[in-house]
């Protein structure tokens, strides 16, 4: 059987960039191959991953079987996939409140009530301010400013995109790959403690051991 040479073969670049060359661990049943990212997003680190079933017979395989800590000691969890959904989801809504923009307008477009309108101290009609108090407000209107249904669609998009490439559980045949994105929480550091993880990753009953280095925050 021809095991995984390479990570990047089974998954396709995209932003962020990532380190080179991956790490490899290959034991009798099978093989396990990280490509991290080459800095963090939001505190978080980004890790590609392929695991290969080296055995016989069909193996599970899934976030369950990874287990990441600090080079100290302490856990450091992975984001479910339901939580980036709903991020994106989140992260769509904020975007569609920050294109709400006041509707160009004229008032000499419209009628109006002079007599109505807010004034200055000079008793000059305040432009903008036509028709009283009620007219005194902005008119705001909210809007997409791509047009149509796109930012439907680019959530929509996102969301595939999410679901196509973090690592789920799942049966692996017998000299299948199961490959996805990890994602950790947000990484936090204590004084001089060394900037590095150790995953152990439990396949075929077999344990894979990486030390990775953390890199810095991209900027």
């Amino acid at each position: 059987m021809k095991l995984l040479r390479t990570l990047t073969v089974l998954l396709l670049a995209t932003s962020p960039a990532w380190a080179a060359p991956e790490l490899s661990s290959t034991k009798d049943h099978g093989r396990v191959s990280l490509l991290p990212a080459d800095s963090l997003s939001g505190g978080r680190f980004l890790i590609r991953i392929a695991a290969q079933n080296g055995g016989a017979a069909p193996t599970s395989f899934g976030v369950t079987d990874i287990h990441i800590t600090t080079a100290g000691g302490r856990a450091v969890a992975l984001v479910p996939l339901d939580k980036l959904i709903a991020e994106t989801h989140a992260a769509a809504r904020a975007n569609s409140r920050a294109q709400a923009n006041v509707a160009p307008h004229s008032p000499d477009a419209y009628s109006h009530d002079d007599a109505a309108a807010l004034r200055d101290s000079a008793g000059n009609v305040v432009q903008g301010n036509w028709g009283g108090a009620a007219g005194s407000a902005p008119v705001v209107q909210s809007y997409d400013a791509r047009g149509g249904g796109t930012a439907a669609a680019d959530e929509q998009a996102q969301v595939a995109a999410l679901r196509a490439g973090v690592l789920q559980s799942s049966t692996v045949p017998p000299g299948g790959v199961a490959a996805g994105q990890l994602v950790t929480e947000a990484l936090k550091f204590k004084g001089r403690e060394e900037h590095s993880l150790h995953i152990v990753i439990l396949l075929n009953g077999e344990q894979h051991e990486f030390d990775v280095p953390v890199p810095a925050e991209a900027r």
